[in-house]
């Protein structure tokens, strides 16, 4: 092989993996600060707003750039989802208020989402013959890495230095991942001459995801469960659910092939991640606060507190995984 290829083969999987490091640890890397930022920028009324945002964002333009690189050139993607995350990076770090705060999350849930789908488009076509496997089993390294280093390294940034250098600290690595990105890598793939996006389902996805939260947010709260508003919502909700599900069943290229869920394997998998990602994030989004507001912990102290949670949740994961080897999964059976 020539070595100038071979090169530039790691450069772009190093590139792409810092890409990747910067968007899987920027929500957990929140988790130490966010009873700080409350306490600077207030409003704790918008608080799960913060992660929400975040991570509706990320979820609608992950299916969105996967489509896009059947069409246009990944390298300009890729550029333009990294660009995206450092920019709306600087303008969270610069927030002056919640609300400001929220906005720029939103930006770096779309710059994530891109980044998220594209690289391990990249991943697989600059893998070698027979290794693609083992280059994809990088990226999970990676979230396993910021996982742990995630929750410690926020609480860090905040005791020494200030809470808006854990979006700062996002500039310099993402710049190195831009320019490894814009140097080294090429195009592999040939395109398609026309692609299909589901605009109606992104739209009503959107609504509907955004509405649902919005009532959850906002019941019990601002409004009573029974008030006129959050009934608005709910029937808001229920409409936007409604054309999701009829603009998936007439799609040419469904953002979410409903068909799946026929399958026992699929639906109960999606059913699992979606519980275990619920109790996991509502955790790293709500303990902090306690911890830091009611036991008056230091955020560094937070840190070392969410750290030791999720140690303990990926060993009893290990130990569940173990305990589960040869036994049948009766429900998808």
């Amino acid at each position: 092989m020539d070595q100038n290829i071979k090169t530039g083969r790691v450069y772009i999987i190093g590139a792409a993996l810092l890409a990747l490091f910067l968007g899987a640890m920027d929500a957990l890397v929140m988790s130490a600060a966010m009873p700080t930022i409350i306490t600077e920028l207030g409003g704790l009324h918008l608080y799960a707003w913060v992660y929400s945002a975040y991570f509706l964002a990320r979820a609608v333009s992950l299916p969105v750039f996967g489509k896009l690189s059947d069409l246009l050139d990944i390298k300009k993607l890729f550029l333009f989802s990294i660009g995206l995350f450092v920019l709306s990076s600087v303008a969270a770090g610069a927030s002056p208020s919640m609300a400001f705060l929220i906005a720029a999350r939103v930006f770096q849930g779309i710059g994530a989402g891109g980044i998220f789908a594209l690289v391990y488009v990249v991943l697989s076509d600059v893998s070698l013959s027979g290794q693609r496997a083992k280059t994809l089993s990088f990226a999970s390294s990676i979230w396993g890495i910021s996982s742990v280093i995630g929750p410690t390294l926020g609480g860090f940034i905040v005791t020494y230095f200030s809470w808006r250098w854990i979006f700062y600290i996002n500039v310099p690595l993402g710049i190195l991942s831009f320019v490894g990105i814009s140097i080294y890598l090429k195009e592999f793939r040939g395109k398609r001459k026309t692609v299909f996006l589901d605009i109606a389902g992104v739209i009503f996805l959107s609504g509907f995801i955004l509405s649902l939260l919005t009532i959850f947010i906002a019941g019990g709260r601002e409004f009573e469960w029974n008030s006129r508003p959050i009934m608005i919502l709910f029937f808001v909700t229920l409409v936007f659910a409604a054309g999701f599900y009829l603009a998936e069943k007439r799609a040419e290229d469904p953002i979410l092939d409903l068909r799946f869920f026929k399958h026992k394997g699929f639906a109960y998998g999606n059913l699992a991640a979606f519980f275990s990602s619920l109790s996991i994030f509502s955790l790293f989004a709500y303990a902090p606060l306690f911890l830091q507001g009611a036991l008056e912990q230091t955020p560094m102290q937070v840190g070392w507190a969410m750290l030791a949670g999720l140690w303990g949740l990926l060993c009893w994961a290990e130990s569940w995984a173990e305990s589960m080897q040869n036994q049948p999964l009766w429900p998808m059976v």
